[in-house]
């Protein structure tokens, strides 16, 4: 007999994001780092390619997605962040009833 284990989540509350992948909490350094890498990138990609993408189009894709991987990195972590926080605030206010 072949029996399968399945695990199910029952309820929301169970889900919780391991942010620390991205950054270990919002005053990590890194992250202040990686904000000012990205104003950086996109100053640069602005400066370079403002009225060149016709000859320099490959170059400009290349560097584009490096800026969107790491606004992507960003954005994820202040996005699940507030989402954690939000559904804390939820639970302890359902606890208080």
């Amino acid at each position: 007999m072949n029996s399968t284990k399945t695990s199910t989540i029952e309820d929301a509350n169970q889900v919780r994001w391991d942010l620390s992948i991205l950054y270990a909490d919002i005053d990590d350094p890194r992250l202040d780092s990686d904000l000012a890498k990205l104003a950086e990138m996109a100053k640069h990609f602005f400066v370079t390619y403002k009225g060149k993408l016709a000859e320099l189009l490959g170059a400009a894709i290349k560097e584009y997605a490096e800026i969107e991987m790491l606004h992507g990195k960003i954005a994820s972590y202040v996005s699940l962040r507030r989402a954690r926080i939000l559904r804390m605030q939820l639970l302890k206010r359902s606890m208080r009833k």
